[in-house]
């Protein structure tokens, strides 16, 4: 195996038993290095993978030294088996926490500044979700929506946030409670994990963190405890690939011991669409090495009509999936959506419910009374959000677009794929289309997005919309 380098000199600083950052810029053979230095060391190693899909993939290429975990398995593992009760609180709701269990769980007032209840308990839920990630020993004011102060006069402010962080501080002593009914969400075994001092991890000589650019906070106070012990990280990542902050992740790669090492060549695709994505990288002002594209022949192309069959078609937002999924299943083509349409489609049926003044039974939409509620609501909620921009956008449609676009995932051929970004991460195709909905804007994490989708791309980039 002939390494470049930057692999080079990130195996070399391993077998010194250094503690380092590798930058990995896309299609930079990152699970090579990872791979290599796996092999190259004495274990017993732990190579901390970003979610399930990507851990699957790694054990069949990771030498026997080394285990491989995503972060919420580590800690199931090592904490939460181990304790019954707190099992069962987490087993009898799959680890879900519902704006319908803070109102069940917490005294919350009917009323508070204005503010209905089912309001303020939107509020505590993104609260105590972002709390859970964070590292902070306790909520903080910053994690309060926005959204949530804007709708009262400045001066109650202050009293309106003290409230919040009081109600997100009960719900987590309730969660954390194995007596009590509050369920136990997968971010909060984490969190009750790394307070216990991350158990489990001290058996390992070294750790491998991959995506380290979308890390939860959470785990960056017991990474660094498990360095200050004499444990080596080795953290690998792309700050140019960053796109969950929105839900807490932050760049490990700033805040992890060690000197950093780049990886600037790409092996997935050639000069052309590397070109395309450096012009992004520099809108955004980085400032590391320029992306060197050492892949096989690759274009840029501004193309007219349906593109090659096998295309995937990549888009900032779930409405424009479901959307052009549907437009596509019409004209009769087989269909493929990366991560399926079933959630969504019950999340449509609910919310088209609460447009026609019917209650929905769907969990996560039952608390609401009518479209309004559920509306107001979302501007504290991503998920919900993301949803509401959707139905607004749609109304009853939606139903049908959905609907129409299931008949398309059920044919035998595949003739394009979709996805969203955030879903296409990580995965790779020939030929890759860059949807019309992401937005001119030259905000880093909104680039990031763009950067992500155009190096998804092997031979073929078709950006018509650019």
């Amino acid at each position: 195996m002939k390494l470049t380098e930057g692999q080079r000199e990130a195996l070399e600083r391993a077998q010194k038993g250094e503690s380092f950052k590798v930058v990995a810029m896309a299609g930079a053979g990152k699970t090579t290095t990872l791979r290599a230095i796996a092999e190259a060391l004495p274990g017993p190693i732990l190579y901390l993978a970003f979610n399930s899909s990507v851990a699957r993939e790694a054990r069949t290429k990771f030498p026997n030294n080394t285990a491989v975990s995503t972060l919420h398995s580590l800690a199931f593992r090592n904490f939460l088996k181990d304790r019954p009760e707190m099992l069962l609180k987490f087993e009898e709701r799959a680890g879900v926490i519902l704006v319908k269990d803070i109102m069940e769980y917490l005294d919350l007032p009917q009323e508070l500044y204005g503010i209905p209840r089912f309001g303020l308990a939107s509020a505590v839920k993104a609260t105590l979700e972002r709390f859970l990630t964070s590292a902070e020993p306790a909520p903080t004011p910053n994690m309060v929506p926005g959204t949530l102060l804007s709708l009262v006069e400045e001066k109650r402010k202050p009293k309106l946030t003290a409230a919040v962080l009081g109600f997100t501080q009960a719900a987590w002593e309730a969660m954390r409670n194995p007596g009590h009914p509050m369920p136990l969400s997968h971010e909060g075994y984490v969190r009750l994990w790394a307070e216990a001092g991350a158990p489990g991890l001290d058996r390992f000589r070294t750790v491998l963190v991959d995506e380290a650019q979308d890390l939860s906070p959470s785990l960056l106070n017991p990474l660094l405890a498990y360095y200050q012990k004499g444990g080596q990280i080795i953290a690998v990542g792309d700050p140019n690939q960053a796109i969950y902050g929105w839900r807490g992740a932050v760049d490990a790669l700033t805040r992890l011991p060690g000197e950093e090492v780049y990886l600037p060549e790409s092996f997935r695709f050639g000069p052309e669409v590397a070109g395309y994505a450096q012009a992004i990288l520099e809108a955004k002002g980085w400032r590391g090495p320029a992306l060197k594209g050492l892949g096989g022949p690759s274009k840029v192309v501004q193309g007219v009509g349906l593109p090659r069959a096998g295309t995937a078609w990549l888009y900032r937002t779930n409405a424009e999936v479901v959307k052009m999924a549907a437009e596509l299943a019409a004209k009769g083509y087989g269909i493929e959506v990366v991560g399926g349409l079933e959630a969504t489609a019950r999340l449509i049926e609910a919310g088209v419910e609460l447009i026609e003044g019917k209650r929905p039974k769907h969990p996560e939409l039952a608390v609401f009374k009518d479209y309004r509620e559920f509306w107001q609501a979302a501007e504290m909620d991503p998920n919900l959000k993301s949803l509401r921009n959707l139905l607004d956008r749609y109304g009853k449609r939606c139903l049908d677009l959905v609907q129409e676009a299931q008949k398309g995932t059920k044919k035998k051929r595949v003739d394009y794929i979709l996805s969203t970004t955030h879903k296409a991460k990580g995965l790779e195709w020939d030929s890759v289309l860059l949807g019309d909905d992401y937005p001119d804007s030259d905000a880093g994490e909104e680039l990031n997005l763009r950067y992500v989708a155009a190096t998804r791309a092997r031979k073929v980039l078709d950006v018509r919309h650019w």
